[in-house]
């Protein structure tokens, strides 16, 4: 059952109440201790791979986008028609790689799910190769986190332009930072949450949090964002009760992500657990 909805992660996405930023000094002074006391950049490099590409240029789809079969009443042609080429899959450096996954033109259909989830895992799993390629990759996680220490929430919201969406280029949508968290949360890329890759891939979820507090007339309150990411998180983490680990993994696998599927006590919960300090 697909409904059009973008629920918990693309909500606040959407929401845009004034043009004015949302200053907060303590916000601030969290992010530029944050900035100061972890060093993202020394500790993702030690995650680095031993992936070795020809191909350091994302693939680009805009052949396909300006071709007669873009304009298809067929979804699924449009979809084959978007796989990239074996030979220049294997040989696509990780870096060009994921930027090549992030501008997949279909990755949003995720949203049309009652479950983000589990329409997450449809996309990785059925629409694009490229996906599957990453998963394969010694480098991934060591590239998925640079990708994301580069997106800067803030950077984004300045540039936003509700009227302006460039097809060719979906990664720099603000979208995008709903796609990017749940794609993570999925867990179909593990090596994010493996070893020192776990503490790198909370700080930044942090890091994107205090930064979308700066511009909450575009990103909303933040009162459920990366509630499926931080839910991974944690039970990655360990050390929770049995009854708190099965709030979390029926959050993640039940058919609906609506608060509706929990009692207000079991939510009320659900939101301390996912709650980023």
């Amino acid at each position: 059952m697909k409904k059009y909805f973008l629920f918990l992660l693309l909500l606040p996405l959407l929401t845009a109440c004034g043009n004015d930023d949302v200053l907060d000094d303590s916000i601030d002074a969290a992010i530029e201790a944050l900035e100061h006391n972890f060093d993202y950049e020394g500790a993702i490099s030690e995650l680095e791979g031993n992936h070795v590409g020809t191909i350091n240029e994302p693939y680009s789809f805009a052949p396909i986008i300006d071709s007669d079969i873009w304009y298809s009443n067929d979804q699924s042609e449009r979809v084959a028609a978007m796989q990239v080429p074996e030979d220049i899959l294997r040989n696509l450096t990780t870096e060009a790689l994921v930027t090549t996954c992030l501008r997949f033109n279909f990755e949003f259909d995720y949203g049309a799910y009652d479950n983000a989830l589990f329409g997450m895992m449809t996309i990785l799993n059925n629409e694009f190769n490229g996906y599957k390629e990453l998963q394969k990759r010694p480098d991934a996680a060591y590239e998925l986190l640079k990708k994301m220490r580069s997106m800067d929430p803030h950077t984004y919201a300045k540039a936003f332009d509700p009227e302006s969406y460039d097809i060719y280029y979906p990664d720099k949508s603000i979208l995008i930072f709903g796609f990017f968290s749940t794609m993570l949360a999925s867990d179909f890329y593990p090596q994010v949450f493996q070893g020192k890759a776990l503490n790198i891939t909370l700080q930044l979820t942090k890091w994107w949090h205090h930064q979308m507090n700066k511009d909450k007339d575009i990103w909303g309150d933040g009162k459920y964002r990366f509630m499926f990411l931080m839910a991974r998180i944690r039970l990655y983490q360990g050390g929770l009760s049995e009854g708190d680990k099965a709030l979390l993994e029926k959050l993640l696998n039940s058919e609906t992500n609506s608060p509706a599927a929990f009692s207000d006590s079991d939510f009320h919960r659900i939101q301390e657990l996912t709650k980023i300090d």
